[in-house]
């Protein structure tokens, strides 16, 4: 869905969503980057194109959330049943560090959060994608639970706030 502040429709997609498949986690830094960046809102309507950074007025801030498996990858498949690997594929990850270090070089703050998390690299690949924490705004986060995910969230709204007010 195209930026909005628009809660209710967000809320309604967001109810449509349904769990199945693989994780392309890759993608799904790809297009978090790419709704964010004013280099792609040509693609957008002009009332739904993002803003430039600036510093004093607009800050841009990605919550990545995923169950972190990132196994779901097109870089090494010949066929669909090779898409899947339950070790994580080794190119989808550095794809999506890479693609967070680009968003983290053009201004924009990176949150993540890992759900549920059971596979090895999945962690590490989170922590890569976050933001380096500074001070006591924290950008990794990992929730087991319904309610430490709600807690996550919570956090990351109050450390935006402090971020909004500090620049």
């Amino acid at each position: 869905m195209p930026l909005t502040a628009d809660a209710a429709s967000l809320k309604t997609v967001i109810k449509g969503f349904v769990a199945s498949g693989g994780t392309a986690g890759h993608i799904g830094v790809q297009w978090a980057w790419y709704m964010l960046s004013e280099n792609w809102g040509a693609v957008m309507k002009a009332s739904q194109r993002p803003a430039k950074i600036n510093p004093k007025k607009v800050a841009k801030v990605a919550i990545l959330m995923t169950d972190g498996e990132f196994n779901l990858s097109y870089f090494d498949a010949g066929s669909v049943g090779q898409v899947y690997d339950n070790a994580g594929k080794e190119q989808t990850r550095t794809a999506a560090t890479k693609l967070c270090a680009a968003m983290r070089d053009q201004g924009i703050e990176v949150f993540t959060i890992g759900f549920d998390l059971d596979e090895k690299n999945a962690k590490a690949t989170l922590q890569a994608c976050a933001s380096p924490d500074t001070g006591s705004i924290q950008h990794f986060y990992q929730a087991d639970t319904g309610a430490e995910l709600d807690a996550a969230f919570q956090s990351i709204a109050r450390n935006v706030d402090r971020l909004a007010l500090t620049r």
